[in-house]
């Protein structure tokens, strides 16, 4: 980024936008530059999944085995440690070469990237409108008093 850059100019600028998170609570990055027109590569960790639907609009990179859903989350987060400690020791993740395939899918097959950028605007923006998630928050709170 240059001086004077904002990230929504970096964005704009961007053919798609690379999330490799070992850990993601929602990705507002993400859904910025899906309302920006942009695809989005990112791993298959917290909230993600949720905004990217694979080949819709854009790509899930798995980044390691998952743990069963009807683990407790006592064993998630046992599971989610022993997981970063590998990932420190190994200085990258078991799924470099399928995040460089995707990155190369989407710089190399510029129509499809194009539209999975319209499909992921026209998603986003559909379903995160202000409005909307300021209503959903004030009802909300007016159950939680």
């Amino acid at each position: 980024m240059r001086d004077g850059d904002s990230v929504f100019s970096v964005i704009n600028e961007a053919t798609c936008i690379v999330m490799p998170s070992l850990f993601e609570v929602f990705g507002l990055v993400a859904l910025e530059a899906m309302q920006m027109g942009r695809p989005v590569i990112v791993s298959h960790v917290g909230g993600l999944p949720e905004i990217v639907s694979p080949g819709e609009r854009g790509l899930l990179i798995p980044l390691r085995e998952f743990p069963r859903e009807n683990d407790s989350p006592l064993e998630r987060v046992k599971w989610d440690n022993s997981f970063r400690e590998k990932q420190q020791t190994r200085n990258q993740t078991d799924s470099t070469p399928i995040l460089c395939d995707a990155m190369e899918t989407l710089l190399t097959n510029q129509q499809e990237t194009i539209q999975m950028g319209a499909r992921s605007r026209e998603w986003a923006l559909k379903t995160y409108l202000l409005e909307e998630n300021v209503n959903q928050y004030e009802e909300l709170f007016k159950q939680c008093l």
